[in-house]
């Protein structure tokens, strides 16, 4: 990529064919090109460019470059660096953005950066973290601009882009929830990203499709019908936020072009933690955008940010452009936080004195830390975006700073308001259908507001329209015995076998067979082919390969045999006991299990007791063989043993109680029905709460005495009523969950809890 002849060639071969074919869509249902990424190594003309500029042969600095205790690594590294990044600018960076934007398109992407200012070459500066669950620590704060969400917003702030991106959601696993998606987008947003780019929209999981780097939020999901509502909720929240900006009064160095150590970069990230933790916002700048702003009053002005604070964080190397202006800017009267000089306590307190607050937060309860925060400004005033990260309720207490200093800024229009002369006042906007602003005054000037684990809330400058007098919450126990209904067939999920191959025998599970000859430690040895440089060609002599796996039956209802599309590479066969052979001709397209799966009944060919399934199948491939697991579904419970039984299902159980209600593998929706007495405030209720008994972060829908079906996907569990919808003593409720794939495709769940991933078996 530093070879312009190169990536010249790349364009032929990509960009003008894209344009040759579907020239005719670009700029309108085609609106970008997105490169996933791309980054500089060595190049053949390092070298010689090298010696043209600084004077001195790369090839015998070599050793300095790769040695850090040499006394010359700073020098030849910084130098190869700054090299190495203008070589790149000219060679990919200028070539690929001029071409989209002369053909109407918009260049962007996201791949690692040498500094800031490279994303101002692309037209949407992007990123590449927010891929945790809801209870992790939240990843959208790296050291590299790569993985800083607000690093990318920045650049877009500062370079006047339309918007930035963050590709996000990948390596969740298959048991992510609307409840972890929605958490990780306002995350992002509540950073600074205009555009969540989903690393993955799987148009098929089939076989070992879905193990790249799932989940996918899409059509295979058992929730995917309620999805919209999370799409509707970060359409309220973007539109609230549209015409303003982050109100940064603080601006903070990006130090990679400082060849920060491993340790400084830590301490950079900890930095960016500790001033969300102090609710103060900030923008990242490097030397390029300090050179081009102004600075005035002892405050730096970049775009509409004024701010009276840069803060350097630690680094090994400052360049003398930027320390020539640091000292311009100490002279005029800013201030300048030099974390090399101080702890970060001292470094934050020193801040948060000299940049202050538009918005005074106590956390009275709770974790403050894992609070995030953001002030947003336009021409309306100021809103601000409130995230508890935290799996445990936060209690905030808010009010907004009274002086000159806060007041002069902010228009006399109550922001997102509908009129009225209060612009000192602090109001809720609501964001989901049917619920009420919880946000309660404490006192003059001052208002509290609770927050639920990983709930956010969006407060505006202005007061709120008289509220429409809604009833009281009741609450409502979730748990105890229910009644419980799948609503899909269950599955018995077939992952351990007994694999024989030339009168070996070894247990296996479900992989290519090259990988189950090294499980199994069996004497069967493939052949590799390549040279040096050149990648390994494996091949082995065609094996016939026997698997088996038994289970017993105590059902005496409908059994299908399912398996997606390439569960069985290679010429195959399989006996169910000792009846006729199925081949591939004899499944037909089945709605059991995922959209695409293949199925055939095999009721008749089953007996009361041991059952056993052979596949005999041809291998001639390293990736051939038992890929994926096959399942058995129908209507039946599942106990798990040393050998697996098919039994009748109970129909009463425990809410979510997986393995003892006989769904161990089980994928879809569920209803669990139980009967609820309530107090006679259920009958004016305007809303319920609905209390778990355990931690619970699945998409669920809840009907009372027969009512319509109401959504709760993420915390708070709260759901609008109707009048009447409830009554005071016995209530019928009905619980309808929506599961995720990661029991039906790892024989896996996860335990929201430990926030770890169990095996079902235990």
């Amino acid at each position: 990529v530093l070879n312009p002849a190169a990536v010249g060639r790349f364009i032929e071969c990509t960009h003008e064919r894209y344009r040759r074919r579907l020239g005719g869509r670009f700029g309108r249902s085609i609106v970008s090109i997105f490169q996933d990424e791309t980054a500089p190594g060595w190049s053949a003309r390092l070298p010689e460019a090298f010696a043209a500029e600084y004077g001195y042969d790369l090839y015998a600095a070599l050793p300095a470059l790769a040695e850090p205790a040499h006394p010359e690594h700073l020098r030849v590294r910084a130098d190869f660096e700054r090299l190495r990044y203008r070589l790149f600018i000219e060679s990919w960076e200028r070539p690929l953005a001029q071409w989209c934007r002369r053909h109407g398109l918009a260049c962007t992407g996201e791949k690692p950066v040498a500094r800031l200012a490279q994303l101002g070459w692309v037209d949407v500066p992007g990123c590449e973290p927010g891929h945790t669950k809801a209870g992790a620590a939240m990843d959208l704060l790296g050291a590299n601009p790569r993985h800083s969400a607000r690093a990318a917003a920045s650049a877009a702030y500062v370079y006047g882009k339309a918007g930035s991106l963050c590709e996000c959601y990948h390596s969740m696993g298959w048991s992510g929830t609307i409840q972890d998606a929605k958490l990780v987008a306002e995350g992002l947003v509540l950073m600074g990203i205009d555009m969540l780019v989903p690393h993955g929209v799987f148009y098929s999981t089939h076989a070992l499709r879905k193990h790249d780097a799932p989940p996918s939020f899409f059509f295979q999901m058992p929730y995917w019908p309620l999805w919209g509502h999370l799409s509707r909720r970060v359409e309220r929240i973007q539109a609230a936020l549209a015409g303003t900006h982050i109100d940064a009064r603080v601006l903070v160095v990006d130090p990679l072009a400082g060849l920060p150590t491993r340790e400084q970069s830590e301490a950079y990230e900890a930095l960016q933690h500790g001033l969300m933790a102090e609710h103060v916002d900030w923008l990242l700048v490097d030397s390029d955008v300090l050179a081009s702003a102004t600075v005035e009053d002892g405050c730096v002005r970049v775009r509409e940010v004024t701010a009276p604070v840069v803060v350097v964080p630690p680094m090994r190397i400052v360049e003398p452009a930027l320390a020539a202006w640091l000292e311009r800017f100490e002279a005029a009267g800013g201030t300048v936080v030099r974390m090399e000089a101080l702890d970060l306590s001292a470094a934050l307190a020193e801040v948060v004195a000299r940049a202050g607050r538009a918005l005074d937060m106590r956390v009275v309860e709770g974790d403050g830390a894992r609070l995030y925060a953001v002030s947003r400004l336009g021409e309306q005033g100021r809103c601000w975006l409130l995230l508890n990260t935290a799996g445990e309720a936060v209690t905030v207490e808010c009010a907004l700073r009274d002086d000159a200093r806060w007041r002069g800024r902010s228009d006399a229009t109550p922001h997102l308001s509908g009129g009225g002369d209060a612009v000192r006042a602090l109001r809720e906007v609501v964001l989901d259908d049917g619920l009420a602003a919880r946000m309660e005054a404490v006192g003059p000037g001052r208002w509290r507001r609770v927050l639920a684990p990983f709930e956010s809330v969006l407060l505006a400058e202005g007061a709120a329209a008289a509220p429409e007098p809604a009833g009281p919450v009741v609450r409502v126990e979730v748990g105890g015995p229910v009644a419980v209904r799948p609503l899909q067939p269950n599955l018995l999920r077939m992952d351990r076998w007994r694999m024989r191959i030339a009168g070996h025998t070894g247990s296996v599970r479900a992989m290519p067979i090259l990988e189950q000859i090294e499980l199994a430690g069996l004497a069967v040895r493939p052949k590799r082919e390549g040279g040096f440089g050149t990648a390994s060609r494996w091949s082995m002599p065609e094996l016939a390969v026997v698997y088996e796996t038994d289970f017993r039956c105590e059902y005496a209802g409908p059994v299908e045999l399912v398996m997606e599309p390439g569960s069985l590479a290679g010429d195959w066969r399989l006996i169910v006991n000792d009846g006729e052979p199925l081949g591939p001709g004899d499944l037909a397209p089945t709605a059991t299990h995922i959209h695409g799966s293949l199925g055939c009944g095999i009721t008749g060919r089953l007996r009361p007791g041991a059952n056993t399934i052979r596949i005999e199948l041809t291998a001639r491939r390293v990736d051939d063989g038992l890929v994926n697991p096959l399942y058995l579904a129908g209507d039946f419970g599942v106990r798990l043993g040393e050998v697996d039984t098919l039994s009748e299902r109970p129909g009463k159980g425990g809410f979510e109680a997986y393995n003892a209600n006989g769904l161990p593998f089980y994928a879809g929706t569920v209803e669990y029905e139980r009967a609820v007495t309530l107090g006679p405030e259920a009958a004016e209720a305007g809303e319920a709460e609905l209390a778990f008994a355990e931690c619970f972060h699945e998409a669920c829908e809840v009907s009372f005495n027969g009512g319509p079906w109401r959504a709760s996907l993420w915390e708070p569990r709260r759901v609008g009523l109707e009048p009447g919808e409830l009554r005071a003593g016995p209530n019928r409720l009905v619980v309808r969950v929506h599961t995720t794939l990661i029991r039906a495709f790892d024989g896996m769940w996860f335990d929201e809890q430990a926030h770890a991933v169990r095996d079902v078996r235990g």
